[in-house]
């Protein structure tokens, strides 16, 4: 009878009963740090928060790439640890797994662990060269984990989903996903810009256009701010968004007040991505010019 009996319990509390803490269920300490990838990260970082249930951040989630491979940290903050973990990556959401409302099933992601002890991070690693991702590929990433809060003896441990942060899934769910895109890792020379027209002892008139001229190699961007300079200090913005074509045409040259006929004018030309600058070599002069 009493078998009986203790049968019974035990199968009640396995269907209705929560779980509660023992000495054996306390998290791992934080580990040492570990490098997210296998070498140098190429390119942008990507963090993003881990939210639980009620939008409460308990950690992030971090991704970047090396020229070999793509790594994802799962992380949280104490008191917050993980008992799960699941990690998926596509280049289409459609490829990571969901059912036909768009929820996400977590059980089928390919990349997943169950941690005991529970943890505070997890870290997965993708070959770039095993899943075909060349530099420039747009990606799909879901990352949700299992957590919960550390619990002190007696406490019942509630076990808490949490997502990193993006969008929804679809309106059947708050299950997030966030874009990552697969960084270059070619280095490439750094920005060099060099003033070529005006370069000194020009004469500019007050209302003729002007051509501008300058080079730009390197690791530069498209767009460059050009500024008028009177005895080196700044006096006039002539454009803080130009093409960095190599040319800019000042359609109506103005002096800086107050006016003088001097050689104290030089530009400067900066590329806005990478802050390379140079300014002309010499002076030249704005002045009125007879018709």
């Amino acid at each position: 009878m009493k078998k009986q009996l203790c049968a019974l319990l035990f199968g009640l509390c396995a269907l209705g009963c929560s779980e509660t803490w023992s000495p054996g269920e306390v998290a791992s300490p934080d580990p040492a740090p570990l490098p997210l990838a296998k070498g140098t990260p190429c390119g942008e970082v990507v963090v993003v928060p881990l939210l639980s249930e009620g939008d409460v951040e308990i950690g992030s989630a971090s991704i970047y790439n090396d020229e070999d491979g793509i790594t994802i940290e799962v992380a949280t903050t104490n008191p917050w640890v993980m008992h799960r973990t699941h990690v998926a990556v596509a280049t289409s959401l459609d490829d990571i797994p969901q059912n036909r409302d768009g929820r996400p099933l977590v059980a089928r992601f390919p990349f997943r662990d169950v941690h005991h002890p529970a943890t505070r991070k997890a870290i997965y690693y993708l070959s770039l060269d095993e899943w075909f991702y060349e530099p420039g590929t747009l990606l799909f990433v879901a990352v949700h984990a299992d957590a919960r809060r550390v619990a002190k003896p007696g406490k019942r441990l509630i076990l808490e989903s949490a997502w990193a942060d993006g969008e929804p899934f679809s309106d059947a769910t708050t299950a997030t996903y966030f874009n990552y895109t697969v960084q270059s890792c070619e280095v490439s020379d750094p920005c060099e810009v060099t003033v070529l027209m005006p370069n000194g002892l020009e004469w500019i008139c007050i209302g003729h256009p002007i051509l501008f001229y300058w080079t730009a190699e390197g690791g530069c961007g498209e767009f460059v701010s050009i500024e008028l300079l009177r005895d080196g200090e700044f006096c006039q913005m002539i454009s803080d968004f130009a093409p960095n074509t190599g040319a800019f045409r000042w359609d109506d040259p103005t002096p800086c007040e107050p006016h003088t006929s001097d050689y104290v004018y030089t530009i400067r030309v900066t590329d806005l991505e990478s802050g390379a600058s140079d300014v002309s070599d010499g002076p030249f002069r704005i002045e009125v010019c007879e018709e």
